[in-house]
């Protein structure tokens, strides 16, 4: 539907032979600014950065969204990503991301060393 609208402006000039000048001229001009307007909204949409930078996150934070044996999907910044971490990680837990391969992260627990520094000392 996209590329029907990008060349409409080919597909109208007929409207040239077949319409009085005048009339052909103000529905030429409608079509004109209507794919004008797309192909502004088109290079805007092109331009405005990505959600998240693959390459800036590994450091975040995120949410387990499901566990399934070891097959974790990670909700980060409104994303879902595909992870591998711990078998004990539950749905709800936080997580940071340590590592990225592909579209796969490596996640472990968020505040795990703290966690086990306070065990240690209680013990």
């Amino acid at each position: 539907m996209c590329h029907v609208l990008l060349v409409l402006p080919l597909i109208a000039l007929p409207i040239w032979w077949l319409l009085p000048l005048p009339l052909a001229a103000e529905i030429y001009g409608v079509i004109a600014v209507v794919t004008g307007a797309v192909y502004y909204m088109a290079l805007r949409m092109m331009r405005t950065p990505r959600a998240m930078d693959p390459d800036l996150i590994v450091g975040t934070h995120g949410r387990v969204v499901s566990n399934d044996h070891g097959q974790l999907q990670v909700q980060l910044r409104g994303e879902i990503w595909l992870a591998c971490g711990a078998d004990d990680l539950s749905t709800g837990d936080t997580v940071e991301v340590t590592s990225r391969d592909g579209l796969t992260l490596g996640v472990s627990r968020w505040g795990n060393s703290a966690r086990a520094s306070a065990r240690t000392t209680s013990s």
